[in-house]
């Protein structure tokens, strides 16, 4: 599997790669910003090796360099309606929320089981069942 993960928090991206390496996931990239993440989506397309999931935090960078929108998650997965990328998007965020737009979302905190959460929906993506 091939995934995107979104977020400007490095500890956040180690405890996910921790995670996708004990599933054998070895082809992921991260990205700090909606902008290079929509970029990184469409290259991935173009050069025919599309990402098969993306992991975006809520509350990071929409554009390289600048400051952390809280909505920047919506904001990628507007975008990516607007411009018809088909990639499985799940939430991964501190907030407790449910995003209808999104193909999951899990809760990121210590209090949560949001390791098993993520294992699960990157199961069902890579079999294509649905959530």
């Amino acid at each position: 599997m091939k995934i995107l993960q979104l977020d400007d928090s490095n500890s956040k991206r180690m405890e996910v790669q921790s995670v996708l390496k004990r599933m054998g996931i070895r082809g992921s990239v991260w990205v700090q910003s909606v902008e290079e993440g929509v970029a990184a989506l469409k290259q991935a397309i173009a050069e025919g090796t599309p990402f098969d999931a993306a992991i975006t935090d809520m509350h990071y960078p929409v554009r390289a360099g600048g400051p952390a929108e809280l909505k920047a998650g919506r904001i990628l997965i507007q975008t990516l309606k607007e411009q018809q990328i088909d990639v499985p998007v799940i939430v991964f965020s501190t907030s407790r929320l449910q995003e209808e737009d999104a193909f999951a979302t899990i809760w990121y905190d210590a209090r949560a089981n949001w390791e098993y959460d993520l294992e699960t929906i990157l199961k069902k993506i890579r079999s294509n069942k649905p959530c």
